[in-house]
């Protein structure tokens, strides 16, 4: 499931963490986070998120932030597959792949 984030108004992590846990806790479908617009997560964030929630499978990037996804895939592990959400990806091709991230189809983070 993709779980897409609100665009309208901001969030702080607590508050959008709280809104993540929600969903995974209300299924057992894999659920993967579209971090973009207004609901960023950082990886701090994903990090708790993923000690918490073992059907949070991945991590959708529509920011482009290659520190944040650096970080995140050093941090939580092997759970999170990676996705790349921007219109414009294959401009940051090169730098996700130096951010650990593999470019077939998605990598496991």
């Amino acid at each position: 499931m993709l779980l897409l984030s609100h665009y309208l108004i901001g969030a702080p992590q607590a508050g959008i963490a709280h809104r993540i846990r929600a969903v995974c806790k209300a299924t057992n479908m894999g659920v993967i986070v579209y971090s973009r617009g207004q609901a960023v997560v950082s990886a701090e964030t994903l990090a708790q998120l993923v000690d918490d929630c073992l059907n949070l499978v991945g991590f959708k990037d529509g920011t482009g932030n290659i520190d944040t996804v650096r970080r995140i895939t050093v941090g939580p592990g092997d759970q999170l597959a990676f996705i790349g959400g921007m219109p414009t990806h294959d401009l940051f091709a090169q730098a996700m792949r130096g951010a650990g991230v593999d470019y077939l189809f998605f990598s496991r983070v």
